[in-house]
């Protein structure tokens, strides 16, 4: 079985929604801590638009770096499932072949 055959067989939606919620907040949570960080930083120093544009600008290497790394860790866990399933895979199809073949003969 390809490994994108076992995706597509074994989606697990719970395991989807949390992910589009980790990526969502990756991506929302930075931008939104920045349009604070960034409307304080002008306000105080009386530098607008640069607070605002340099805290978005590093909101989104932030993301970037977040996703990037969710995305990793998604793929990684993908890669051992399929790995361990695809060895127990193996060691299934070869047993039954043994409990219904005995000496050549199937049993009744």
């Amino acid at each position: 079985m390809q490994k994108t055959d076992y995706l597509m067989k074994n989606q697990n939606w719970d395991r989807l929604i949390a992910f589009f919620a980790t990526i969502s907040a990756w991506v929302a949570g930075p931008i939104i801590v920045a349009l604070f960080i960034g409307n304080w930083l002008d306000r105080q120093y009386t530098i607008a638009p640069w607070g605002l544009l340099a805290a978005i600008g590093s909101a989104f290497i932030i993301s970037n770096i977040g996703l990037v790394k969710e995305s990793k860790k998604l793929l990684n866990k993908i890669d051992q499932e399929y790995k361990e399933n695809k060895s127990l895979s193996h060691l299934l199809e070869t047993e039954p072949d043994k409990k219904n073949n005995i000496h050549g003969h199937h049993r009744n």
